[in-house]
């Protein structure tokens, strides 16, 4: 019983030094992690990668249960989708080309319906997490804190096409923290 109460307090300690960014940026790399399933389905289905219509029916229903469920605005909410479906058909692209450059065909159907369910539960993730880290870029060092949070994960992966496609992803925050500089020097 003591092991567990001391397990419990180890944890609970990790999670109060997790910072609602380096959650953010894990989500964001989970999500990623499901570009190639998508790739596998669009190669399967000859589905193209770029598909403006649903990326557009999608980012009004995110903004809009961002709103509705958790009080966020589409300023930030929208840029942040664009900037994760981006760095989605990134990955796609670049997992086509390397299965296309090898004369590989994917095996087994995909079911995208399956993967959509993961790919909107983690959107909800997402997005109830947004909220804590709108006030952790308000209270301090904005870039420094996504670039600390970024460079952890960053680190747990060799695979280039992956970090570069997890930067894409968080773009949109340093765009954010650039916005809040300006506005603080006097420059918007």
């Amino acid at each position: 019983m003591q092991n567990l109460i001391v397990i419990t307090a180890v944890i609970c300690q990790l999670m109060a030094s997790i910072s609602a960014l380096q959650v953010l940026v894990a989500l964001s790399k989970e999500r990623l992690k499901l570009a190639s399933l998508v790739a596998e389905n669009k190669a399967q289905m000859c589905k193209a990668v770029e598909d403006p219509d649903r990326e557009k029916e999608i980012l009004q229903v995110i903004v809009k249960t961002a709103k509705d469920q958790y009080g966020l605005d589409a300023h930030s909410v929208e840029p942040f989708f664009k900037a994760q479906m981006e760095a989605n058909k990134l990955l796609q692209y670049g997992i086509l080309m390397e299965a296309n450059k090898k004369n590989k065909r994917p095996d087994p159907i995909i079911n995208l319906n399956q993967v959509r369910v993961k790919v909107d539960e983690l959107n909800h993730e997402i997005l109830k997490n947004l909220k804590d880290v709108q006030k952790e870029m308000a209270e301090g060092k904005c870039i420094e804190a996504v670039n600390t949070a970024l460079e952890k994960e960053l680190t747990q992966t060799q695979d280039f096409l992956y970090k570069a496609a997890l930067i894409r992803a968080m773009s949109s925050l340093v765009d954010i923290c650039q916005e809040k500089q300006k506005v603080a020097q006097g420059k918007a």
